[in-house]
């Protein structure tokens, strides 16, 4: 997406804008102030009287491309989101941060879920379609080559094919799902952006599909190291107490362990994948950059998760068919909470409008405060 540099009128804060957006009235995320967008990135005197003075009608903002190559500079702020803290922004990492409630998130989220709801929906299909695809094919495979082998009464060489079609196919495998992982979080961010073919981001580089890949061997890394460590701690215990009492204590503390570990992890992690997808975080980046993230907002990063939780658990009721409602729903409330904390673009249909004619006035805005 083409941005110009402009200065906020308010407080002075260089903000960028899409090219289209010239003409229209746009709102600063850090003042709140609204101002015409011109394309002329002179100098401008802050104007303390400026900030909430203006009349507020932001116009309809354009769609862009998903996502910049890494070091492209501080993410575009995004003038027309309702979200704006009047806390000042932090930087982590390629990001400028702001704290944003969850209120606000929500609000967005279900309003771009209203609207945009068919295209989450087929995206979704597409993800689930090629899963089962995947899961069919692995079966079809190594049951077809174990039968073939086995009536033909050469067990040894059944085994053999299975281990060696293993070796080849769970690379493909990984290859696959880091590709469709990619591709569905590019095409979230997308939707949430009023993308005009968001189904096309489905088919992303190559080099993001790798930075996702090897992400998630190193927090495989981080998962694996953490387990082996309580295993060794609960296998002392277990030592200590004796036989019969080890396998109870190591399985309610297992249980616990494995219900915490989830919820820790995505505490910290729900914003990694869209810090990859938008092109902005490295593989090894993305970690520290998700964890950041959460951490600037934890009330809101801690609502995030329990919401996204209670989804899952209501589409999984729901004899599972509800998943294809619940999960676009909840993977739309990650990537705009994403694009919000981090002052990226959201199209927010409540504030767009044709240019022309003015949009929704947007409610007062209250400091996130979190």
């Amino acid at each position: 997406m083409t941005t110009i540099q402009q200065l906020c009128p308010g407080c002075g804060r260089q903000l960028q804008l899409p090219a289209e957006a010239v003409g229209k009235t746009a709102r600063c995320p850090a003042c709140e102030a609204t101002f015409q967008v011109t394309g002329d990135a002179a100098d401008v005197q802050p104007d303390p009287w400026a900030a909430g003075t203006a009349p507020v009608s932001p116009g309809s903002a354009p769609s862009g491309s998903v996502g910049s190559s890494p070091g492209a500079g501080p993410s575009p702020a995004n003038p027309y989101q309702p979200s704006a803290s009047t806390s000042p922004a932090v930087t982590i990492g390629p990001y400028q941060v702001v704290d944003v409630s969850f209120e606000q998130i929500f609000q967005t989220s279900w309003a771009i879920f209203q609207q945009r709801w068919v295209n989450l929906l087929l995206t979704t299909l597409v993800v689930m379609g090629v899963g089962i695809a995947m899961v069919a094919l692995f079966f079809l495979l190594f049951g077809g080559v174990g039968m073939f082998f086995g009536a033909a009464g050469a067990d040894g060489m059944s085994v053999l094919a299975i281990v060696l079609g293993a070796v080849i196919f769970i690379p493909a495998m990984m290859l696959l799902s880091g590709y469709i992982w990619t591709g569905w979080g590019r095409a979230i961010i997308a939707i949430a952006q009023d993308h005009p073919n968001p189904l096309s981001e489905m088919m992303p580089p190559m080099s993001l599909v790798m930075r996702v890949i090897l992400s998630s061997l190193l927090i495989g890394a981080i998962v694996l190291g953490t387990v082996m460590f309580f295993g060794i701690f609960i296998g002392l215990l277990g030592a200590a107490a004796g036989p019969d009492a080890a396998a109870t204590l190591g399985g309610i503390v297992g249980v616990i362990f494995q219900l915490a570990a989830q919820f820790v992890f995505q505490f910290f992690m729900w914003p990694w994948l869209y810090s990859i997808c938008c092109g902005k975080s490295t593989a090894m980046g993305a970690i520290a950059d998700s964890f950041r993230i959460a951490m600037h907002n934890k009330l809101t990063s801690l609502l995030i998760v329990v919401v996204s939780i209670g989804l899952s658990l209501v589409g999984t009721l729901m004899c599972y068919v509800g998943l294809l409602v619940t999960t676009p729903a909840s993977m739309l409330l990650t990537a705009v909470a994403f694009l919000m904390m981090s002052s990226q673009y959201v199209a927010d249909p409540r504030f767009m409008s044709d240019p022309g004619f003015p949009g929704q006035q947007p409610p007062p805005q209250q400091p996130a405060g979190y």
